[in-house]
């Protein structure tokens, strides 16, 4: 199914005009009917093949195409605003370059930098969860290849040390 809901239509990502995507999250028939009006097809909210969640449940074949040509219209940002203003739940989907560079991202310090042995200073994405007296932090990097084979064969699968040796004088590891 995609992005796609199994019980909600519509809630998935569509193309845009362009080639980016929007996420819409119509999650009942009153922001179904928003969706429409913001698409200028009101009359699509008032079909009774796509009046009532069940039923563009039941006709998501049929409804979904004409949502996808009609997001393909417009490009994303233009999109974004229209149903803004219809008060309909969407968001964009972005590339990593346009995630980073978000006011709401950068506001939320969901992107950090963190010294890596190897490699220098690389970004990382923060912590999301954000506490009142409490600042979470990433107090290592990710570790280098192999960094942790011998702990994850001890500790998680029970190899012995002679057994993690044979492993690495057979290259397995």
């Amino acid at each position: 199914m995609g992005s796609a809901h199994p019980t909600i239509v519509p809630y998935q990502c569509f193309k845009t005009a362009d080639e980016n995507f929007i996420t819409i999250a119509a999650g009942n028939d009153k922001l179904f009917r928003n969706l429409c009006k913001a698409l200028t097809n009101e009359s699509l909210g008032v079909n009774p093949k796509f009046e009532t969640n069940p039923k563009r449940v039941e006709n998501r074949k049929l409804l979904i195409p004409i949502l996808e040509r009609a997001f393909l219209t417009k490009p994303r940002d233009e999109w974004l605003e229209l149903l803004v203003q219809n008060d309909v739940p969407a968001g964009p989907v972005y590339s990593i370059s346009e995630l980073f560079s978000d006011k709401q991202v950068l506001h939320r310090e969901m992107l950090v930098k963190v010294k890596h042995p190897s490699v220098g200073t690389i970004d990382q994405i923060g912590i999301p969860m954000k506490f009142s007296e409490t600042k979470p932090e990433i107090k290592r990097p990710p570790p280098v290849l192999g960094q942790d084979t011998r702990e994850v064969l001890s500790t998680l699968l029970g190899y012995s040390e002679k057994e993690i040796d044979k492993l690495e004088q057979k290259r397995v590891i």
